[in-house]
């Protein structure tokens, strides 16, 4: 009898060990094999979203350009450019402070 237990719990034991080493490496492998993919998604994902950036920043540069708003200004609005520079206007400080206290005191 003794010899049967041993050997029904050696097969017992031994069934309780396959059914945790198989699932363990099927799932580390799958692990590893999904982090693999992620990282390769990742890597795809930096290079779409730099595309993304460059060509943005690029059509930014053409709507930022002085010629084409110059010439929208022209075109569409009628403005002349100025050929000399505007001239400046200098107000002293403590006439700055004056008008400041008349507005706040009529929007108050």
């Amino acid at each position: 009898m003794s010899k049967s237990n041993f050997l029904k719990n050696l097969i017992f034991l031994s069934a309780l060990v396959c059914l945790w080493i198989f699932p363990h490496l099927f799932l580390s492998s799958e692990i590893r094999l999904l982090k693999r993919e992620e990282q390769n998604l990742q890597s795809k994902l930096k290079v779409i979203n730099d595309k993304i950036e460059r060509i943005v920043a690029q059509d930014l540069r053409s709507l930022q350009s002085e010629e084409r708003i110059v010439r929208l200004g022209i075109d569409s609005l009628g403005l002349i450019r100025s050929l000399k520079p505007f001239d400046e206007v200098v107000i002293d400080a403590n006439r700055i402070k004056q008008i400041e206290k008349i507005v706040n005191r009529n929007y108050d």
